[in-house]
């Protein structure tokens, strides 16, 4: 921006949805318009327009998986002046179904950008007129929001002569900004053995690719969704906690791609003391969906300028 000069980017809709997976989705097709406005004669020597996609991990250099670029001045506009007003200019990139969706996580992302530069020309006091914008890219991959939740979450197990225990939840798929119901029932199998805590979270589990072509992976308990019961002066035969761990709006959704993959895990961790007395840590681990919501993504309609009619070439 110089002297009342700006650019900016505008999208007739701001969200892209991609529906299915990536061997079935039918890609997007992202259209959007540049305005150029100036309070002063200006001359620029192009106007290009980029769409890109980055996938950035810690420690590994950036690779950019997609760029589209395309210069909006036609020959005679780069070489007059523009007089003062405002000038617009529209766009469109396609987006294939098979590209990985937005990420951001501690392990890394997955961003699309969109940018725009006007190029300035004989004018040595001024700058490039720049602009950008972060493009939310996601995937929704059942057009029934019900169709996961039908799967109940069940877990039995036995620690031999020691301790038994069922884990529930009515449904192993849930949406950011919901709670996640989960029953914990354990009895005791000798006079003996007593639990001490049960604690229950939520994990984010992250693998990515190295540049050196190996998988990694990490995982971290999400803060938030930790619930922790102290059975010590207790020590109950026949226990059941019954608990709601929130899971967070902010939560970045499961998500696959080649480069970054996020999933989720319902962790609970059972400390005792055997018969024998030695302490004991049993780890049960559940694996959940969390999936975007539907209402969240659906793009609006946004009714297009009359004076500026898309172009399809």
């Amino acid at each position: 921006m110089w002297f009342g000069n700006n650019l900016h980017i505008h999208l007739y809709n701001e969200a892209v949805v991609l529906r299915g997976d990536r061997d079935t989705a039918s890609g997007h097709i992202l259209r959007g318009y540049v305005t150029l406005s100036l309070r002063n004669t200006s001359k620029f020597s192009s106007l290009e327009i980029s769409f890109q996609g980055v996938a950035s991990i810690p420690g590994e250099s950036s690779e950019t998986f997609l760029h589209q670029q395309t210069q909006v001045l036609n020959e005679t506009e780069t070489k007059k002046a523009f007089s003062s007003g405002t000038y617009i200019y529209q766009f469109e990139f396609s987006l294939m179904g098979d590209q990985p969706e937005t990420i951001h996580s501690r392990n890394g992302s997955i961003k699309y950008m969109l940018k725009a530069v006007a190029t300035k020309e004989g004018f040595p006091f001024q700058t490039d007129l720049k602009a950008e914008r972060e493009i939310q890219v996601q995937r929704i991959q059942s057009l029934d929001a019900n169709e996961m939740d039908s799967q109940e979450l069940l877990k039995l197990g036995e620690i031999q002569g020691e301790l038994g225990f069922t884990i529930y939840s009515s449904s192993n798929s849930y949406q950011p900004g919901q709670e996640v119901p989960l029953k914990i029932g354990t009895k005791l199998l000798n006079t003996k053995s007593r639990i001490e805590s049960i604690q229950a979270c939520i994990v984010e589990v992250s693998k990515y690719h190295t540049k050196h072509g190996t998988i990694k992976s990490s995982k971290r308990p999400l803060v938030d969704t930790i619930r922790y019961e102290d059975l010590r002066r207790r020590n109950p035969n026949r226990h059941q906690n019954t608990l709601k761990i929130p899971v967070d709006s902010g939560i970045q959704p499961d998500s696959k791609s080649d480069y970054l993959s996020v999933s989720h895990s319902i962790e609970v961790q059972i400390c005792m003391l055997s018969s024998s007395g030695v302490k004991k840590y049993i780890l049960i681990r559940n694996q959940i969906h969390l999936t975007h919501k539907d209402s969240d993504v659906l793009p609006p309609y946004i009714s297009l300028p009359a004076d500026c009619p898309p172009i399809y070439s």
